[in-house]
Formats: C-alpha cells, structure tokens, sequence
C-alpha cells in the first residue's frame, strides 16, 4: 500500500491549531508555503537519514522511514536536490 505523508491539517490537528493557523504561522516566521517548508524540511531529513547512516539499511527501508515508496523517494530526490537515492553515496 502506499504512503501518503501528513498534510496542513494533519500536522495542524496534532498542534492544536487549525490549518489556516497553522499556514499563517509557518508563513510569517519562514516566509515559505507550508509545502515550501514542509518539503525543505524533507530534504534535511533525507541528506541527515542517507548522509548520517548509508551503510545501514537498505534504500526500501529509508524511503518507508521517510514516508516514500521507493520511486516516491526518486522522484522527489530528483525534483528537490537534482540526485537519485543511489547516487547520494557518491557526494
């Protein structure tokens, strides 16, 4: 099956807020969309997860724990930082 990460009012129900509250905070203190930050955040979580431990584990089993399936990974990997899973042991 596939994963579908959290969106605005998922993440806005777990703080309380409501998704506006929540689009209008993240705006005014990053000055980003809450996709702009929430995949900007990813990217730190990918580079920290594949940077941090890329002998452990297999890249099917970080892209579950990032809330990918594995061509979900690939094509945001290519789309935000221009390189595949694979080719991240290489930087």
């Amino acid at each position: 099956p596939r994963v579908m990460a959290p969106g605005r009012a998922a993440h806005a129900a777990r703080l309380e807020l409501d998704a506006d509250e929540l689009r209008f905070g993240i705006k005014a203190l990053t000055g980003k969309s809450f996709t702009d930050f929430s995949e900007d955040f990813m990217v730190l979580r990918i580079r920290d997860l594949l940077g941090e431990f890329p002998t452990r584990g297999s890249l099917k089993e970080k892209s579950r724990m990032l809330g990918f399936s594995m061509s979900g990974l690939y094509r945001f990997m290519m789309r935000k930082m221009k390189r595949t899973p694979s080719g991240w042991y290489w930087y």
